[in-house]
């Protein structure tokens, strides 16, 4: 009868294990819904990075911390995924703007299009 209990709690284990987190996973280019809109992936101006639209560094002080809207857009899909990278350091996010081939790993939500990044590659 042990053998039996022992057996559930490890397929339960395991099926928690299937549910994590960072069950979603998709890969594209990384950048900002502004740089995203203008379809300006190239060449996007460096200020829309760091507060979220060309020009801002006018509205902003250097020390503010501006919430900047995230996009994932997927080439093979022909499709745009916003990011909600709250959780993530923005220094981290540095290292990957503006960059191809990024793999984001999160929760997904089909009601608003949006990916909640947990971690990147």
């Amino acid at each position: 009868m042990s053998k039996i209990a022992l057996l559930i709690l490890v397929l339960l284990f395991i099926g928690t294990l299937s549910n994590a987190k960072d069950d979603f996973k998709k890969t594209g280019f990384f950048t900002n819904a502004d740089c995203a809109k203008k379809g300006n992936f190239k060449d996007c101006s460096l200020d829309s990075y760091s507060c979220g639209y060309e020009g801002c560094f006018k509205d902003y002080e250097p020390t503010e911390l501006v919430n900047n809207n995230f996009i994932l857009y997927v080439h093979d899909e022909g499709k745009y995924y916003e990011v909600n990278a709250s959780d993530i350091r923005r220094s981290s996010l540095d290292y990957i703007i503006n960059k191809n081939n990024i793999t984001l790993f999160g929760e997904y939500n089909s009601t608003t299009n949006t990916i909640t990044l947990h971690n990147f590659k």
